[in-house]
């Protein structure tokens, strides 16, 4: 197996020196040699390094390059040749395999051997914990949910003090890529791929939601002769109001023109890896990972729901798990820009005064490549103040210059009081995604330039619901 380690600095790249906690280039090399001193390294694997920040100096060209190395290596077919990976004019720092100090002798006897060859079976990246979520949604949405096992680790403290999960952290990521290739790959959500590599499946998925109004039949049939796919779907769903239906007919194309490719693994797309205070490490969908609260360390998904954990030293898939299936394309290799110029975003608390004649002359400008849109983070129930006339005015407000207001943090189903008062302010909600991901969605999609609408951004993609 072969796999890239993709370092961006953060704790896990970091040395404690004197007060302060700072990158160390040669740290990436250390924590391979700590890996290998507590479990062994029988792989094989390159390295690449394309920037390398604590990460809460992350931006929206870090994000970029990440993507940028992330997707390069999931996409071409890898010769042991350093990557060349451009971003921005800025061209990205990589270190072959045979470069590697702690890993040349061994990278060297497993390409012998011919256990390294052609692609990548996995990746793993390490970042820091801050902004750990918003790079793990960026790659989600960049990649969808049909790519070899992409794998976050992050690290609470330094790897040398006894209390860092780093170790373990990527430990369960090596683990979660052995089992995507040592599952069988026809057990694994209904997925067949015959020998020829046509895939043929026919799903349909019944959901109900709390309040029992909703219903979904899916239908999906996939074949071509060469490989490619042909997708139709169709899809109903029932809104809250009992009226809408939706038919979608999508076609997944690559960035050079071709026709996407089915993955032969079982665990596919982009993952965290993180282990909590309790022992267990969990692996979160990317798309899925809540921020941490504050003075804490610990890492959860939304409502708990994670995609599996390490036990006994093995992968356990968590059997509650459920995702839908990507219902839009992937986004590809994204190029933001140092900060979002379009998205103005609210973390709601009592008494926050909504800005609304200041922001609304720059609202004004959005054609001229202004703000766009109003992201609104309610209370954990979806909730907010619907009732203070200042609110009211600015909701309206925002309406009649056509900005829309969007809200995360809403579930589907039974809610309070309050919330059924959003249609009539103009208030679209975002439901059962993340904050951070919604938040990293909908950036993406504004600089791919794509449609961005509240319905666009309830459709799932790498996984996040």
């Amino acid at each position: 197996m072969r796999l890239l380690f993709i370092f961006t600095g953060g704790t896990i790249g970091s040395t404690v020196s004197g007060d302060y906690i700072s990158t160390d280039k040669n740290k990436p090399y250390k924590l391979i040699e700590a890996y290998r001193k507590r479990y062994s390294l029988e792989h094989a694997y390159d390295v690449a390094v394309p920037y390398t920040e604590l990460s809460e100096q992350n931006t929206g060209v870090t994000i970029s390059k990440l993507i940028a190395c992330v997707k390069g290596a999931v996409d071409r077919e890898n010769d042991n040749k350093a990557l060349e990976e451009k971003v921005r004019g800025n061209e990205t720092e990589a270190v072959k395999a045979s470069d590697v100090k702690a890993g040349d002798i061994q990278y060297d006897r497993m390409h012998e051997n011919g256990a390294a060859h052609g692609k990548y079976d996995g990746i793993i990246v390490t970042h820091g914990t801050d902004t750990l979520p918003y790079s793990a949604a960026a790659l989600s949405y960049a990649l969808g949910n049909n790519c070899i096992p992409v794998c976050l680790v992050s690290s609470n403290y330094p790897i040398e003090d006894e209390r860092a999960n780093g170790v373990d952290n990527l430990h369960g990521a090596i683990r979660l890529i052995e089992a995507a290739y040592s599952e069988t790959v026809g057990e694994y959500d209904g997925d067949e791929i015959s020998e020829d590599g046509v895939k043929a499946q026919e799903l349909k998925d019944t959901e109900a939601s709390e309040d029992g109004v909703k219903a979904q039949e899916l239908k999906d049939t996939e074949a071509s002769e060469g490989g490619g796919m042909a997708q139709k779907m169709k899809n109903a769903e029932i809104s809250e109001g009992g009226g809408k239906a939706q038919e979608l007919k999508d076609t997944e194309i690559s960035e050079d023109g071709e026709e996407s490719r089915e993955i032969k693994c079982v665990h596919k797309g982009v993952f965290v890896i993180y282990r909590n205070h309790d022992g267990a490490a969990y692996i979160h969908r990317a798309s899925r990972l809540l921020e941490t609260q504050p003075f804490s360390d610990e890492y959860y998904s939304v409502r708990n729901e994670f995609y599996g954990k390490i036990v006994n030293d093995s992968f356990q898939k968590n059997p509650a798990y459920k995702e839908k299936k990507d219902e839009l394309r992937p986004l590809g290799a994204v190029r933001l820009t140092d900060v979002c110029p379009w998205i103005l975003r609210y973390h709601l608390y009592p008494g926050i005064r909504l800005e609304v004649d200041t922001e609304y002359d720059k609202l004004k400008g959005m054609q001229a490549g202004g703000r766009r849109c109003i992201l609104l983070e309610g209370f954990h129930s979806g909730t907010m103040n619907t009732k203070l006339p200042e609110y009211q005015e600015y909701f309206e407000k925002m309406n009649e210059n056509k900005v829309p207001v969007l809200l995360t943090g809403m579930r589907r189903g039974i809610s309070y009081e309050s919330t059924s008062l959003y249609e009539g302010l103009h208030i679209k909600p975002v439901y059962d995604i993340a904050p951070v991901a919604a938040y990293m969605k909908l950036w993406l999609l504004m600089a791919a330039g794509r449609e961005w609408s509240a319905d666009i951004m309830n459709r799932s993609l790498g996984g996040d619901v």
